[in-house]
């Protein structure tokens, strides 16, 4: 036996199985209405054998099929992410929300590369899931200091500390130059940031003075 759902306006010039069982006398069928299927109020269903061919009434009594619209998933900018940045995800408008990361709002916001879904549930009790949304990370610039010279100095000596090419610098003394020269003691280190806006940090680059001892 098949289980036949007509058309929207109840008719079964075109219908759609839903389920099947196989049986030489009764049984339930489990129907499945297909996701789709468009909403209307008037669908009626039948059951038709095969074995011989016999084609039954319908219910009898019109069913109302709601609409299950697929949630869409929109980003507030690009959903490859640096380390420590954020990216805002929103689901298409509906009564209800659940994100695979237990967040019930319509927006979200996500700081952690990984994929995203929503499951919205219509004002009608209807449940639909969309499709997922990657978040990655961006790598973080490599910031690497060099030196003209050794890092030990003597009275009245500097050194020139460089970075590699990025974007942009800032040095712990607040130049913006890839290049800083230098007669003091002390630690330095400096932050890049490419095109995307990443932010990389190099390691302290230690610049030591020798004071020799006073000859007598």
């Amino acid at each position: 036996f098949i289980a036949q759902l007509s058309d929207a306006n109840g008719a079964f010039i075109f219908p759609q199985n839903i389920g099947s069982i196989s049986s030489t006398t009764s049984g339930i069928i489990n129907a499945l209405i297909p996701q789709s299927t468009i909403a209307g109020t008037h669908y009626r269903i039948r059951v038709v054998g095969t074995n011989p061919v016999t084609i039954g009434s319908d219910n009898g009594v019109d069913i109302t099929i709601y609409s299950n619209p697929i949630p869409v998933i929109t980003a507030s900018g690009n959903t490859a992410i640096c380390h420590g940045d954020s990216v805002i995800l929103s689901s298409s408008s509906s009564a209800n929300y659940l994100w695979n990361n237990f967040e019930t709002t319509q927006n979200i916001t996500v700081t952690a590369a990984g994929y995203y879904f929503v499951i919205t549930t219509g004002s009608n009790g209807c449940s639909s899931s969309s499709a997922m949304t990657i978040v990655s990370y961006l790598p973080n610039p490599v910031s690497v200091i060099s030196a003209n010279r050794s890092l030990i100095l003597c009275t009245g000596d500097s050194v020139t500390l460089s970075s590699n090419s990025a974007l942009n610098y800032l040095w712990n003394t607040a130049s913006t130059m890839q290049s800083i020269t230098t007669s003091i003691a002390g630690n330095y280190f400096v932050s890049v940031t490419d095109s995307s806006g990443c932010r990389g940090f190099s390691a302290n680059a230690v610049v030591v003075l020798d004071i020799p001892p006073i000859p007598i």
